[in-house]
């Protein structure tokens, strides 16, 4: 059983990223987390009166209690979808904070992706995602529910990819047609680890086809999306950051490519 942990924007409005989390959490017969974060007050303008600032305080308490008060609701909306288990947690804090405190407890995150989203953009997701263990699902703003028809597994011999593989195995098992497409030039020396994974998803009854990539490094991310989109693929497995942050988001590495052009929802591990 997947223990699903799916990070919400709004109290009483679920659908998007949420809505994609439920349909997986009921697909494979998991537990569901709803996680609102409430931002909490860092600074206060210099012009503010210590009434106007305890105003906003009282308004974020506020916030808060209406927020807590949403679990049964969001309870009810998972069970209806087929959720058997659900919780919901509301707390006041970054998301980051709450994410390092609530992800542990889980084996996969599903986050939205929305460019104009502090913590949704390509460099929030991707503050996120290295500070995540877990293996994360990020579902771009137009998916609205789950399709597992087709996943293509993106592979160079790297452990992040071989991490992000063996955590989809719950979801791999579901798709109609899976497809392994492996780098021809290995991430990793020696390049024996490369002949392995095929092996790994026979012997777990994940027939699969291979397709090989010839891309050189910093083309990588946009050839891994030609070939998702050439086979209509639903979900991209893949793994995330083999190198630095820094120098894979200066050099316009596969990570930042596939988190700011994805069509298809793409799960990630570091």
């Amino acid at each position: 059983m997947l223990d699903i942990l799916a990070p919400v924007r709004h109290v009483h409005s679920w659908q998007g990223s949420p809505r994609y989390a439920a349909e997986l959490a009921a697909l494979v017969q998991g537990s569901l987390t709803g996680l609102y974060a409430l931002e909490p007050l860092t600074a206060a303008p210099k012009e503010a009166s210590p009434g106007m600032l305890a105003e906003v305080i009282e308004f974020l308490r506020e916030m808060l209690d209406t927020a807590k008060r949403a679990g049964p609701d969001f309870q009810r909306w998972a069970r209806d979808l087929g959720v058997h288990e659900a919780q919901w947690r509301a707390a006041q804090g970054s998301l980051p904070q709450m994410l390092a405190a609530t992800a542990p407890w889980h084996d996969l995150v599903v986050m939205g992706a929305d460019a104009q989203s502090t913590w949704e953009s390509p460099g929030g997701l991707a503050e996120l995602l290295l500070g995540l263990r877990q293996a994360c699902v990020v579902v771009p703003p137009d998916v609205e529910h789950l399709k597992l028809d087709t996943v293509v597994m993106a592979w160079n011999g790297a452990a992040e990819g071989t991490r992000a593989i063996r955590s989809a195995r719950p979801l791999l098992q579901h798709a109609r047609r899976r497809i392994l497409l492996q780098a021809r030039v290995p991430a990793v020396q020696p390049p024996l680890a490369l002949q392995s994974m095929s092996d790994y998803l026979e012997r777990r009854g994940l027939t699969h086809e291979l397709h090989r990539l010839d891309a050189a490094p910093g083309d990588a991310g946009e050839a891994i999306l030609r070939e998702a989109d050439a086979v209509d693929a639903d979900l991209l497995v893949m793994g995330a950051y083999g190198r630095s942050r820094f120098s894979e988001w200066v050099l316009g590495g596969a990570t930042r490519a596939v988190l700011a052009q994805a069509r298809m929802p793409v799960l990630l591990q570091h």
